[in-house]
């Protein structure tokens, strides 16, 4: 017997056994019993669970509640691109039982709208302007990889990471298992060449675009050995066979399937409404974005001492007189001007929303 039978009451043992279910205690036992409560409908009376019905089909596993209001907004505009084609910006591919996007690191940065946020002042504060262009890019790469793999481990979707290769005749290619293999390769050498052991401690270091270049550099060199040694696939042989067709780049890419069984389609939402709605997530996705953007501000406002070159061109005088002052008495003493911060939150702020000050 491997089923219950409605209208029977079984002991926790007793239904376990009935459908050849090991025995379990605690909060593992707590979680079998919600298992079996998603195929029957019981009834808990002392000891003992009545079954009240059997479902004709498997209740869907409950979703846990997130936290995250940014992860929640990111999944609503996933979720309205895919039911919405009509409106949608990047509408998405129906795979049957999933939606299937396909971005470019960049480009889904683009589609968010994060980038409009970037708004350099090169002419007068290069320094600044470069660091504050490296931040935005590193907190779009936080923000969305920690919404994907956020609402990944809640079921609401999964994600495959791969690379578009870049071709000098404007030829795209992704690429296969082998060329990922050694595009992560080329990575690591390129790492390890400038000194870096993880890709948290080259972006925090503001060398991940040196890392890149390092990186493209040596898997040219991996697919000219591999040639000169008689060991190609599909890809080197494309390079055999014209000796100018070096890979001049390669971009980051995401497969993101989201889960139908995960999202629901309102029917009494209207189109126009529905359409209010996609613009609305957009707009308070990149608020919390710009808050993110601040609060980085903030942040190096208070360590101006770890951003020397930042700090000489906003404030040269303030700059020179912590040099003289530092001979004096340790670094751990000193406290950013309050003045300062402001004029760095001030600049700061100027690049976020594009409204310069003198």
């Amino acid at each position: 017997m491997s089923s219950l039978l409605v209208g029977e009451s079984y002991t926790y043992a007793q239904m376990v056994k009935c459908l050849n279910l090991p025995l379990k205690g605690g909060d593992s036992k707590m979680a079998q019993i919600k298992q079996i409560e998603r195929e029957y409908r019981l009834q808990k009376e002392g000891i003992r669970y009545s079954v009240l019905g059997k479902y004709k089909e498997i209740k869907p596993k409950p979703q846990k509640a997130m936290s995250s209001k940014f992860n929640q907004l990111f999944l609503n505009i996933l979720t309205f691109s895919a039911l919405y084609p009509q409106f949608s910006i990047e509408p998405a591919q129906d795979c049957g039982s999933s939606f299937h996007f396909d971005f470019m690191h960049t480009y889904l940065y683009q589609f968010l709208g994060f980038p409009k946020h970037l708004h350099k002042r090169e002419e007068t504060y290069p320094f600044t302007s470069k660091l504050f262009e490296d931040e935005l890019y590193n907190k779009c790469s936080d923000k969305v990889g920690d919404a994907l793999d956020g609402l990944s481990s809640y079921g609401y979707l999964h994600y495959r990471n791969s690379y578009l290769i870049v071709y000098p005749s404007y030829r795209f290619e992704e690429a296969n298992y082998d060329m990922e293999n050694r595009i992560r390769e080329a990575t690591l050498r390129a790492m390890k060449i400038k000194g870096f052991n993880t890709l948290r401690a080259v972006y925090a270091n503001k060398k991940q675009e040196e890392v890149h270049r390092c990186a493209v550099a040596i898997l040219n060199q991996m697919i000219e050995n591999e040639d000169e040694q008689g060991e190609t696939d599909e890809i080197s042989a494309l390079n055999a066979d014209d000796p100018e067709e070096k890979i001049v780049n390669f971009y980051g890419l995401w497969h993101i399937y989201l889960h139908k069984d995960s999202i629901a389609r309102d029917s009494f939402i209207t189109e126009e409404t529905a359409r209010k709605m996609y613009r609305d997530y957009f707009s308070q996705i990149n608020d919390l974005f710009v808050v993110a953007l601040q609060k980085r501000g903030k942040t190096i406002a208070e360590q101006l001492f770890a951003y020397p070159k930042v700090w000489m061109e906003i404030d040269k005088p303030s700059y020179e007189k912590f040099q003289n002052d530092i001979s004096e008495r340790p670094l751990d003493r000193h406290t950013v001007p309050a003045s300062l911060q402001k004029r760095v939150m001030e600049i700061w702020q100027s690049m976020i929303d594009g409204k310069y000050i003198d």
